[in-house]
């Protein structure tokens, strides 16, 4: 069985967030990974709408606008 992808990862985070605005910050101290990595990463799902990246006081976040299917 293979290791969850680094986007799989973000996916289940926003999952579990129900929703809800989840700062890249946030998530980047709970994966471990840099903020830049998490923003290039789930890049292709800002461009489609499927995640809006919104500024906020602790700095941009995700908020899915849907969930893929996987």
């Amino acid at each position: 069985m293979s290791a969850p992808t680094l986007r799989s990862r973000i996916w289940n985070l926003l999952r579990t967030a129900k929703g809800k605005r989840v700062a890249v910050a946030t998530l980047a101290f709970v994966l471990n990974a840099a903020p830049e990595t998490l923003l290039a990463e789930m890049m292709p799902e800002m461009l489609d709408g499927t995640v809006y990246c919104e500024p906020g006081d602790d700095g941009p976040g995700f908020t899915p606008r849907s969930f893929p299917e996987v």
